[in-house]
């Protein structure tokens, strides 16, 4: 569902999730979401050979930080206005300063070559005319914002904006830093060592440790890292069904690598994967100190389900099956070879050796995009 703003056509865009698809420089839900709108026509000579135009009577302007209230979720968001006078359509892709591309016209092709058939037809990616648009939290630093016109055929017309951008981190408060450091989560038998770093100032954290020790059967999971959002109410970590990004199996075929809850049924262990809903959040039991708690999932058919735990995952286009790296055997409610923390977890600090934690991830690859809000839509829940 997309949330229109109302007077100004704020159109809503999702958190720091990439699906990694293509190029890295993409935004958007499967890697390509970031903004549409119309564009004129033109800009390709009479052989077909595109001739980049830059624009100076396109606009594209950050104007700065805010709190998105339309969808009630009360999100920090990122806002832009996009101006355009073309009478085509504009998709918005943008790219980290330090990874701008040498050839922007390839750019641009990979980005146009990408979108569907029916591009058109998503009004929350493609404009055809001047826009206020919302993104989710970006990470501080600096990028280029890019407005690339493309026709109705899906081709390059060569005209585009652009505008170089510097995202503003705040000042971090004493509750959002309290949490940064290392920690035991643990149901009893099993335990991560989870480290929880920083990731923006009272908006999000990194995070390492999730599906590492006895329960990495397969392959540990522990340099692989995860975004947990800051929740500036209870002033704790929430963690969320996150996408990592995506790969390829040799026969070309493609998987989403993600991070999901899980719960148990009596026929199997069943996977729920709507992109940015929250799985867990920590809160003080009192005098028996912190512990990991469950969300619940509500469907469309009014069934409420609990999160038993969380894991990495994939899910294969081809087989359209999921398939779990380590710690998904055997079934949740088998407690007779228990393998896999269950919610609720004991959380308790821990210390690490000097020299033993982990810095700030690289970005390389920019996995961590802003990403259309909404749009990604939760598939049959399936079985392993």
């Amino acid at each position: 569902m997309l949330a229109l703003m109302a007077l100004v056509g704020c159109t809503k865009f999702d958190p720091w999730e990439d699906t990694g698809r293509g190029s890295h420089y993409s935004g958007g839900n499967n890697g390509g979401n970031g903004g549409n709108g119309g564009n004129n026509g033109g800009g390709t000579t009479p052989s077909g050979t595109v001739t980049l135009t830059e624009r100076s009577d396109w606009k594209v302007v950050y104007k700065g930080r805010g709190i998105y209230t339309a969808d009630g979720s009360n999100d920090t968001v990122e806002n832009f206005n996009f101006t355009y006078t073309g009478t085509n359509y504009f998709i918005v892709r943008w790219t980290a300063r330090e990874e701008e591309p040498s050839d922007l016209k390839t750019f641009f092709k990979e980005q146009v070559d990408a979108l569907t058939d029916h591009f058109y037809e998503d009004t929350g990616n493609v404009f055809d005319k001047s826009q206020s648009v919302a993104f989710d939290l970006m990470i501080h630093g600096d990028y280029t914002m890019y407005m690339i016109e493309v026709t109705k055929a899906r081709k390059l017309t060569g005209n585009y904006a652009g505008a170089r951008i510097t995202i503003v981190e705040d000042d971090a408060s004493q509750a959002y830093l309290d949490w940064i450091g290392n920690y035991r989560f643990s149901d009893g038998e099993i335990g991560y060592d989870i480290e929880i770093g920083h990731a923006e100032n009272n908006l999000l954290y990194y995070v390492w440790g999730w599906e590492s020790g006895r329960a990495a059967m397969n392959q540990d999971m522990g340099e692989d890292w995860l975004f947990a959002r800051y929740d500036p109410v209870r002033k704790v970590p929430v963690f969320y069904v996150q996408t990592i990004g995506e790969d390829n199996e040799a026969d070309g075929s493609r998987f989403d690598k993600v991070f999901v809850g899980t719960w148990a049924e009596s026929d199997g262990e069943k996977v729920d994967d709507k992109e940015g809903a929250a799985l867990s959040y920590l809160e003080d039991d009192g005098a028996d100190g912190w512990y990991l708690h469950p969300e619940s999932v509500k469907f469309d058919n009014g069934a409420l389900l609990t999160y038993k735990t969380m894991r990495f995952s994939s899910w294969s286009y081809k087989d359209n099956l999921w398939y779990h790296y380590n710690a998904s055997v055997p079934w949740l409610y088998d407690y007779d070879t228990h393998n896999q923390m269950v919610f609720p977890l004991k959380v308790t600090p821990v210390t690490k050796a000097a020299g033993s934690f982990h810095g700030t991830p690289t970005l390389s690859g920019r996995r961590a995009q802003p990403r259309v809000h909404g749009t990604a839509k939760r598939r049959p829940v399936k079985e392993d």
